[in-house]
């Protein structure tokens, strides 16, 4: 994590320089992306869950500048993901269900962008598991 968090500091100051870099603004919303999912992995739920809400604060703006850019969507999509299993952990059951609901919207967009693409949608299985624990129909399945 003290990787991440030099990172983030770093690309801080990048913003402080020039805050509406759309290029910054998704750099910093992934590094929250990052630093997010690995506090997941040490299961520091809280944590994990504040490092989401910067990332998303920041994937928004970059959004906000250009809402067709498939790698700055391919972060929200992924920060969306780990929010639900973050939310469910932390016991926060219709939160998790809401953010599962807004993952496999963002999930299908992709798929539909990327038709090509070899990963059409990063950790998706995460989304997968989580949208079955919740009692979620999974949107993002071919039909069978």
């Amino acid at each position: 994590l003290a990787v991440e968090r030099q990172a983030l500091a770093l690309i801080d100051q990048m913003l402080a320089v020039d805050p509406d870099n759309r290029r910054f603004l998704y750099l910093r919303a992934n590094g929250g992306e990052i630093a997010g999912y690995s506090l997941m992995k040490a299961e520091r739920w809280r944590e994990a869950r504040e490092a989401l809400i910067e990332g998303e604060r920041f994937i928004k703006r970059s959004l906000a500048k250009d809402p067709e850019d498939v790698g700055v969507l391919q972060t929200n999509t992924g920060l969306l993901i780990f929010f639900v299993r973050t939310e469910r952990k932390l016991g926060n059951m219709e939160r998790a269900r809401e953010r599962c609901r807004e993952a496999m919207a963002s999930s299908e967009n992709l798929i539909r962008r990327n038709k090509n693409a070899r990963v059409q949608v990063s950790m998706i299985e995460i989304l997968h598991a989580e949208a079955k624990l919740l009692g979620i129909k999974d949107t993002t399945l071919p039909p069978e």
